[in-house]
């Protein structure tokens, strides 16, 4: 399968998860997202799939009242209303209509955020998710997503996945391949866990469960991004 295909396949599948998971949680749930309850998240992901307009003007200070006035309408429908919304996708008119689009873009974004929903609960754990689902994150991540992510970072990050193969001396062209240097530069870290952990720790969210090595002022400085 093609990696456009498995990104379709991932949209699709955390996409139906995750409506399953916020109609559990209820419209006023925390999140690992600062200041969003799951309603708010659900708004979110609604405005993205039908009004990309207003989503991009969120991020524009002279547009913000369109953005919130785009957001309020969606808040105002009945909970169960949105989650149907979710759950059936980006209207037809929607640019993320588009097979090719909507996997591009949602397969991360719905992953994350399947999380965030998930995480926020105490005593969550994480879920032992398909091969090829891993397999796509890990290439997402060293293929620009991570120094993306930490283009704001002034720290020396490298990446080890470790649900392949560990790194160890005896094994050094394997875990070469499971290891990648996001960005070089004062007190260096590597943090090691398994792809989607590293996709969150990337993306800031602190519930994650990963290994960090390196001086405890490196540590410390990831600690605190």
């Amino acid at each position: 399968m093609n990696s456009v295909n498995i990104a379709q396949k991932i949209s699709t599948s955390e996409r139906a998860q995750l409506a399953d998971s916020l109609r559990v949680a209820g419209p006023h749930a925390p999140t690992l997202c600062a200041g969003w309850e799951t309603r708010d998240l659900l708004a979110h992901l609604i405005l993205s799939d039908t009004r990309p307009d207003a989503a991009v003007a969120r991020h524009i200070p002279f547009a913000e009242k369109y953005a919130k006035s785009a957001i309020d309408k969606i808040l105002a429908q009945p909970y169960d209303t949105t989650i149907s919304q979710l759950r059936n996708g980006p209207s037809t008119f929607s640019v993320f209509a588009v097979p090719f689009i909507d996997s591009n873009f949602n397969s991360i974004e719905l992953l994350v955020h399947h999380e965030d929903v998930r995480r926020a609960t105490e005593g969550w754990q994480p879920r032992n998710l398909p091969l090829e689902t891993r397999d796509f994150i890990w290439n997402r991540l060293i293929s620009g997503l991570a120094r993306l992510l930490l283009n704001g970072h002034r720290q020396g990050v490298t990446l080890h996945r470790r649900d392949t193969v560990d790194a160890s001396e005896a094994t050094p062209g394997i875990a070469a391949a499971n290891t990648y240097t996001v960005r070089t530069g004062p007190d260096p870290v590597v943090l090691t866990g398994d792809p989607i952990e590293l996709l969150l720790a990337c993306f800031g969210r602190r519930a994650v469960s990963i290994d960090i090595a390196g001086t405890s002022s490196g540590v410390s400085r990831w600690d605190r991004r």
